[in-house]
C-alpha cells in the first residue's frame, strides 16, 4: 500500500520527492487514498509569473487522477499526484519544481528556474462512481450538443451563403497572405493576442458548401493558445482579428490550411476553407 508520512526530519512543507509546497486552504475531510479517483482544476506558472497552462481554459473536461498502489520512480516524481495525497475535498496549494528536476521540461519551461503547480482538489471518489458520473455527464453532453448542431446548421449555412453571395463584401478585409475576414456581426470588444487563450465556437465549411466540422457537436467551444500552433495558420493569423463575442467569417487559403495534401477523406487536396466563428472568450473571460 502506498505511504506518503514525511520521512523523519523532513520540514512539515517539503514532499516525499523533495518539492516544497503551500497549502493554501485546509480543509476538515478524509484524504483520498489508493484506488481512488480525485479530480482537480491546476495552472502552471513560470518564475516571471507567466501562465504556461490553465486546465480551467484548455478544455472543460476536469482533469483526474486515480491513486495507485504503488509508485514507480515517474509517479512520485509528479507534483500533481505527490501534492493530492496531503488535501481533501475544496483545498488548495502550491508546489514549487526546479526546472532542472524535470527529466524532459518543454522548452517554455527552460527559461524559468522553477515551475509553480497550483492546485485545486475539486472531488474525491471511488473509482466505479467517478466513471459513472462520467459516463452519466457524457451522455447529457452529447444528447444536448447534437440538439444545438442540428438547430444551428441552417443559421450557419445562411451565413457561409450570404458571404459567397457577397453580401459581406462592405465589411470584409483582404490581407496580404490572401486571406479574407468579413465581419458579420462586430463589437468593441477586446482582441485576443500571440499567447492568450481563446474559446472560439465554429462552422467549417469547403467552398462547395459542405460542412466539415464544427464545435457544437462537442457541446463546448474550441481552446487553444493564439500563436503556438495549435491550429491551422489560418487561425492564428486569423482569430486575433476578430473581437470577442463578434460574429465572422475567415475564408483561408489552402497554404494556411491543410495545405496541398489537404487532410484525406475529410478535407481534399488544396481546400480553400470557411469558418464561421465566434470568439466566445479570452483567458477565460
Amino acid at each position: 500500500m502506498l505511504t506518503y508520512s514525511c520521512k523523519e526530519g523532513q520540514p512539515d512543507n517539503v514532499l516525499p520527492n523533495g518539492y516544497e509546497f503551500t497549502k493554501h486552504t485546509s480543509k476538515e475531510g478524509a484524504k483520498p487514498v489508493a484506488g481512488q479517483v480525485v479530480t482537480l482544476d491546476f495552472e502552471l506558472i513560470d518564475d516571471k509569473g507567466t501562465v504556461l497552462d490553465d486546465s480551467r481554459l484548455v478544455s472543460d473536461n476536469t482533469p483526474s487522477i486515480k491513486i495507485p498502489e504503488t509508485l514507480s520512480p515517474a509517479m512520485a516524481r509528479n507534483p500533481l499526484l505527490a501534492m493530492v495525497q496531503y488535501m481533501t475535498i475544496g483545498d488548495s496549494a502550491t508546489v514549487i519544481v526546479p526546472t532542472d528536476s524535470l527529466p524532459n521540461p518543454p522548452d517554455n519551461f527552460k527559461q524559468s528556474a522553477f515551475i509553480s503547480y497550483v492546485i485545486k482538489l475539486k472531488t474525491i471518489e471511488e473509482e466505479a462512481v467517478y466513471k459513472e458520473r462520467v459516463k452519466q455527464e457524457q451522455l447529457k453532453t452529447r444528447a444536448a450538443a447534437k440538439f444545438k448542431e442540428e438547430a444551428m446548421k441552417d443559421e450557419m449555412k445562411g451565413y457561409f451563403d450570404n458571404y459567397m453571395a457577397g453580401q459581406y463584401k462592405g465589411s470584409t478585409t483582404k490581407m496580404d497572405n490572401g486571406m479574407k475576414i468579413a465581419i458579420i456581426e462586430n463589437t468593441e470588444e477586446p482582441k485576443a493576442k500571440p499567447g492568450d487563450f481563446v474559446s472560439v465556437q465554429y462552422f467549417g465549411f469547403l467552398k462547395d458548401g459542405s460542412s466539415f466540422d464544427n464545435s457544437y457537436r462537442a457541446g463546448r467551444p474550441f481552446t487553444f493558445k493564439i500563436g503556438k500552433g495549435m491550429v491551422i495558420k489560418g487561425w492564428d493569423i486569423g482569430i486575433p482579428e476578430v473581437p470577442r463575442n463578434a460574429k465572422a467569417i475567415l475564408d483561408i487559403p489552402y497554404d494556411l490550411a491543410y495545405g496541398e495534401a489537404g487532410n484525406p477523406p475529410v478535407i481534399p487536396a488544396k481546400s480553400d476553407l470557411i469558418f464561421f466563428i465566434n470568439v466566445e472568450k479570452i483567458n477565460n473571460i
